[in-house]
């Protein structure tokens, strides 16, 4: 749905930035259902496109899965600050979300992912290596067993893509919203890190 710069405001803008979050994780086509995500590995930013999950407006969190083995899960482990980039190319808007990482790994919030995934989705965290190993030649790296579609994961390798696998919860301590538009552009953003109502403030593009 495209925006309405002359009819804005802060209140109704940020009600529809977190619908959209909400909508990008439930619909696998729309924009906002992958996003580039930052860490910090002590020395360098490291960015990777990934699935918006879950967006809970109430909480100001959303959710994505990895690997446990996973070099953006070790790198939050060590520097829980990350950011999220989204951008929509219809409507030229652009979002931005920094916080900190809540990791679950063997705990109920990732068991109860780990249940709502097809059988491909769990199929991918039965990979015999650690995502990024090094390889002699082009391979997922997944067992022959596993390999094409598979109507159902076998028994016995459920628990070992569950042991691979982690929920990574952001909480969003400040968001930025820019929309570019031939009427002129926008640009808002919101600290939640206040201990009372977050503050919300026009900006400059």
């Amino acid at each position: 749905m495209p925006i309405d710069i002359e009819h804005l405001s802060l209140e109704a803008l940020e009600t529809d930035i977190w619908q959209r979050l909400v909508n990008g994780s439930l619909r696998p086509k729309d924009y906002w259902h992958t996003g580039v995500l930052g860490t910090f590995d002590g020395q360098a930013i490291r960015q990777r496109t990934v699935v918006l999950r879950q967006a809970l407006p109430s909480e100001r969190e959303v959710i994505f899965h990895t690997d446990y083995r996973s070099e953006k899960y070790q790198q939050l482990c060590q520097y829980p600050a990350l950011s999220w980039l989204f951008y929509h190319p219809r409507t030229q808007i652009q979002l931005r979300l920094e916080g900190q990482a809540s990791l679950h790994h063997n705990d109920t919030l990732a068991a109860n992912h780990w249940q709502k995934l097809s059988p491909y989705g769990r199929k991918l965290y039965n990979s015999n290596f650690a995502p990024g190993s090094p390889t002699d030649s082009p391979q997922d790296g997944l067992p022959t067993l596993l390999q094409g579609h598979l109507p159902e994961l076998p028994a016995d390798w459920v628990s070992q893509g569950q042991t691979n696998f982690a929920v990574v919860r952001m909480h969003v301590v400040r968001m930025e919203w820019l929309c570019l538009h031939p009427q002129g552009h926008r640009r808002a953003h919101w600290n939640y890190s206040m201990p009372s109502a977050p503050l919300a403030q026009w900006l400059i593009p």
